[in-house]
């Protein structure tokens, strides 16, 4: 299976920093309990991802927020996080269930102060990782936008509109030449 391509019933997306050692760790992990590849990774730092971020609102140089997509559903920092668990075959599923009843703004209190610190605390990787052939099935093309938008649920026009450089209301976006 190429990069590319995806399993029918993968339609989650999630984008993380992909110089950050704790986030490449936290996408070790995710991969290892997720034996039925129900999600799809993009680092922020790619085509797709920076395209992805934009759409949900968020400024594609501010790498310090997981994200997850799914049907169209943008999930930010703890809901995110514990989104995915909830989704995969992960111990931590029925804990993720109860702290989903937290409100979000308690949750990212820790949450924003682990991703403030993580490059300090656990470091930071001098390029993006490159995805062993064994998961690379598991990671979006970084350059193939339109492809990460009908993954994410957002495809159509408003997606098709993004990944062809013009804004959501359909006027193209000036180039960054």
């Amino acid at each position: 299976m190429s990069r590319g391509s995806t399993v029918q019933k993968a339609n989650t997306v999630v984008l993380f920093d992909g110089v950050c050692k704790l986030c490449n760790g936290s996408i070790n992990w995710i991969i290892d309990h997720d034996p039925q590849s129900l999600i799809r990774y993009l680092p922020l730092q790619s085509a797709a991802g920076r395209a992805l971020a934009e759409r949900a609102g968020l400024d594609p140089d501010v790498l310090s927020t997981m994200v997850a997509i799914r049907e169209g559903r943008v999930m930010l920092r703890s809901t995110a996080a514990l989104h995915i668990a909830t989704r995969i075959r992960s111990p931590m599923a029925p804990v993720a269930r109860v702290l989903l009843v937290i409100p979000a703004v308690l949750r990212d209190v820790g949450y924003r102060l682990l991703a403030r610190s993580r490059y300090a605390v656990f470091g930071k990787l001098d390029a993006c990782r490159m995805p062993t052939p064994d998961v690379e099935s598991r990671f979006l093309d970084p350059d193939d936008v339109a492809g990460a938008f009908r993954v994410a649920g957002l495809s159509g026009s408003q997606g098709d509109r993004v990944a062809s450089g013009q804004d959501a209301a359909g006027v193209p976006r000036a180039s960054a030449g």
